[in-house]
């Protein structure tokens, strides 16, 4: 479980900023939520998260050649950000950070407050380090890089150091050389699922193979249904099938009508079928809702019964307010390291969260600035109030100081 993300110089984020999420006793809350106006950088910091995974678990199957994007905020002269992520895993502390510019210029890690390798590379920008590569230099991939290393792993880094590349981090580097170290943090990163609940990606969901053995399951098939039931309550039963289909080819006549020649040839198609009362619906056939929440469920499930973390931009598109209390229960109840993430803009998410569950993003002067709703001491307990306030602009950050809230409108 996450219990705190830094970024600097990331996208909108120009100065540094932390984000705390964890409780009053310093544990990593099981529900965190991002809300703010559009475009203040809620859904960058969840791609802060993604871009850490990447580099934690693809890096080394990138080409040595290949460069970063730039992350930087465009605002700020330097070109190097840094993001560092605390999380949990097995009652762990670990601490990974990087900071990137063309390259991965800087890597560390620390477990329980304990350094376990810090790396940082010399290549200094984006004309040596391509040049480091076209001419070799007498250095694999061209990469300089001092390696300051705890003694427990001194054999282990020395062992995977010379296969280090300018664009891939000493984790992804030991795991995908089939090494036995560090298993516990690429897999923690490697099962985080961020899905963007931005894009309309359901018609294509029974052709996934691995969304079809999840529907098909007896572990998940009821539990399938038991949610979709909030949403549809006419829904009794879900069926996976296979079915054989024609394939037809299309010609033009003079008549410009177009009209099918069977090849005689047929191929298999999965669907899924929804009973309702005795009757058969097809996937197609569904609401956006439910295809909608089939997408979320698919991630869901898994996460809730092994643990990890689930990221979810705009968790609310396509679904009814009555779903976001089943969904905040599953992860509140449960009794396994599950986490859910997410941005919103419907507030009335916020009627089933605490106050140190909820991260309010502004932007001021080209840079997003966060800040917890448990440190507004003006905040208050009533969400209706807060609804209000909110709206009034009582939790814009444009100073140090909160806001007194408005409360004219009592005397409305």
């Amino acid at each position: 479980m996450i219990s705190e993300i830094t970024l600097e110089n990331f996208l909108s984020f120009n100065e540094k900023q932390t984000i705390q999420l964890t409780d009053e006793h310093n544990n990593p809350l099981k529900v965190f939520t991002l809300i703010g106006n559009n475009s203040s950088g809620k859904t960058n910091i969840l791609k802060a998260i993604a871009y850490v995974k990447n580099i934690a678990v693809n890096s080394f199957k990138f080409k040595p050649e290949e460069i970063f994007l730039l992350k930087n905020n465009k605002f700020n002269s330097n070109k190097i950000s840094t993001i560092e992520i605390k999380f949990l895993i097995n009652n762990k502390k670990y601490t990974y950070k990087i900071q990137i510019d063309y390259i991965l210029k800087y890597e560390c890690l620390h477990i329980d407050n304990e350094l376990i390798f810090e790396i940082t590379s010399e290549v200094n920008d984006e004309r040596s380090f391509i040049d480091s590569i076209v001419n070799n230099k007498g250095e694999k991939f061209g990469v300089k890089a001092k390696i300051y290393r705890n003694k427990k792993y001194i054999k282990i880094i020395n062992k995977y150091k010379e296969f280090l590349k300018p664009n891939a981090s000493l984790i992804s580097t030991v795991k995908n050389l089939n090494g036995d170290y560090f298993n516990e943090i690429y897999n923690y990163f490697n099962t985080l699922i961020i899905y963007d609940n931005t894009t309309s990606q359901h018609n294509n969901l029974f052709r996934n193979s691995d969304f079809m053995d999840f529907i098909s399951s007896q572990r998940y098939k009821e539990k399938v249904l038991n949610i979709l039931q909030v949403v549809d309550s006419d829904i009794s039963e879900i069926i996976p099938i296979t079915k054989k289909v024609e394939n037809k080819s299309y010609f033009v006549s003079l008549d410009d009508e177009s009209k099918p020649v069977t090849n005689n040839k047929t191929s298999e198609i999965q669907e899924i079928i929804f009973k309702k009362d005795g009757v058969e619906f097809t996937f197609q056939e569904q609401s956006h809702g439910v295809l909608k929440l089939m997408q979320i469920i698919h991630n869901l499930l898994p996460i809730l019964e092994n643990g990890g973390v689930l990221v979810v931009d705009e968790i609310e598109n396509g679904l009814h307010p009555k779903i976001y209390k089943k969904l905040l229960a599953m992860f509140n109840n449960n009794e396994n390291s599950c986490q859910l993430i997410f941005t919103t803009h419907n507030l009335l998410f916020l009627d089933q969260m605490q106050k140190d569950e909820i991260c309010i993003v502004n932007k001021i002067d080209h840079s997003s600035q966060i800040q917890s709703l448990k440190h507004f001491y003006k905040a208050k307990s009533s969400y209706h109030n807060f609804l209000r306030e909110y709206m009034n602009g009582t939790y814009d950050i444009a100073s140090t100081e909160p806001k007194e809230p408005d409360t004219s409108w009592l005397n409305d």
